[in-house]
């Protein structure tokens, strides 16, 4: 049996997840990471519209990779797996952990009006579902949430425009400050844009802190991989 706090596979399908995951992890010297990054995945799913039974195979791969390498612990920073993390984690006798299901909880939580704002648009069917299925979990079955897409974040991300995607996600938000009380940003890519959210008047959550509490509260596990 090992403790987690060493070794953590994360594994992306965007280069722009990676680079806010990581100076996240920068804070927590006690957790060693190994990237495993595959962008095809983030154009399978868009071309196929959905997660289907090959992004899920490919991810799997992905998995066992991590799992071999003898990792404590994998982090999925890809929202739109979310909804099949049992499916995948059945797999597997170390943990899988979700980056966007603790803060989607914690969103649950606050109880307050909120919006979740996503930029990729497979997203957004995911982020309701987590956080749907938060709230049942948790017995708040009446909280609810707003989605929306910022299809030009999106588009200026693929430009390689990270200060106007951040700045478009940032303007959003303030736009909607005055209707909502909890601002969710929905994926890891956004999380830089929070730095331009300071002193507003609502609660703003991102993904990155409370995943990395999720990874810290783990249990002592077995780091073999189920047959």
């Amino acid at each position: 049996m090992k403790n987690i706090g060493k070794n953590i596979g994360l594994i992306s399908v965007t280069l722009n997840a990676v680079i806010p995951m990581m100076q996240a992890f920068r804070a927590e010297s006690s957790l060693r990471i190994k990237n495993y990054l595959d962008e095809g995945l983030q154009a399978l799913v868009q071309r196929e519209g959905r997660v289907t039974e090959q992004c899920l195979s490919r991810m799997l791969k992905i998995i066992t990779k991590a799992a071999d390498d003898q990792a404590e612990a994998i982090l999925l920073t890809c929202t739109v797996y979310t909804p099949y993390l049992e499916q995948l984690q059945s797999n597997f006798s170390i943990p899988l952990v979700s980056a966007d299901r603790a803060m989607l909880e914690q969103a649950v939580r606050l109880n307050r009006k909120t919006a979740i704002l996503c930029t990729f648009p497979a997203t957004t069917d995911s982020s309701a579902a987590v956080f749907q299925s938060a709230a049942r979990r948790l017995g708040m079955t009446k909280a609810q949430a707003d989605i929306f897409l910022l299809e030009a974040a999106a588009q200026a991300i693929g430009l390689g425009q990270v200060e106007q995607h951040d700045r478009l996600i940032a303007e959003k938000a303030i736009e909607l400050g005055s209707q909502y009380e909890a601002i969710v940003l929905a994926q890891i890519s956004m999380a830089n844009a929070a730095l331009l959210l300071t002193d507003q008047p609502f609660i703003v959550l991102t993904s990155p802190k409370s995943s990395i509490e999720t990874l810290l509260s783990l249990p002592s596990v077995s780091i073999e991989t189920k047959a």
